[in-house]
């Protein structure tokens, strides 16, 4: 049975209107995401290097300062890694807030719609926005766990080195985001659902 036409309206405007804020927070993350990978190499070389310096001098008395001095720049780099990564997760939390709104109003319009399924493209949609969620989290939890890893006394340079492969996301999972994209920004214009 269709959807009565103010129902129709305001799914459509609803539905789109979540599908281009999330989007738009997509591809604001995703450039946030680039200019990070830049930025935290900086502060992971450099917490490499302050890492293999103290471990030279820790527990030699006559370099007790130099020790102290390396600690504490090992220590500024981390939390610089920290504060990048917890900026992360807040943009994904409200990333997450907004495609939970996206799931709801699909809910609705699942219970409106029966027995008819859900239209497809809204089901497409809400695939998309929930499998780039989950990769985006995912990448996120793994540089948050290796991270932890980051201590001067145990930091090696295979755990840089896995920190620095998650900061980009592997070839499918950016290929699925940059697509998405791109149909959103087509879908700008368009209803969701059909008359």
């Amino acid at each position: 049975m269709p959807l009565a036409n103010e129902r129709h309206i305001h799914y459509n405007s609803r539905l789109g209107h979540l599908l281009q804020k999330t989007a738009s927070n997509l591809r604001s993350y995703q450039e946030f995401l680039s200019s990070q990978a830049q930025h935290l190499l900086a502060p992971v070389n450099r917490l490499w290097d302050r890492s293999q310096r103290y471990r030279l001098v820790a527990g030699h008395s006559s370099d007790e300062r130099c020790a102290t001095a390396l600690l504490s720049e090992c220590q500024d780099a981390y939390q610089s890694i920290c504060n990048s990564i917890m900026q992360m997760n807040e943009m994904l939390d409200e990333m997450a807030n907004d495609v939970a709104d996206f799931d709801t109003e699909c809910i609705y319009l699942s219970g409106e719609l029966q027995p008819e399924p859900c239209p497809t493209s809204v089901a497409e949609w809400r695939e998309w926005l929930n499998e780039s969620l989950h990769s985006l989290q995912t990448q996120v939890k793994c540089l948050e766990i290796v991270s932890r890893l980051f201590l001067p006394l145990i930091l090696e340079q295979r755990t840089v080195d896995e920190f620095k492969t998650y900061l980009q996301l592997d070839e499918h999972q950016e290929a699925v985001l940059c697509m998405g994209l791109a149909k959103a920004e087509r879908q700008a214009t368009l209803p969701l659902l059909t008359a």
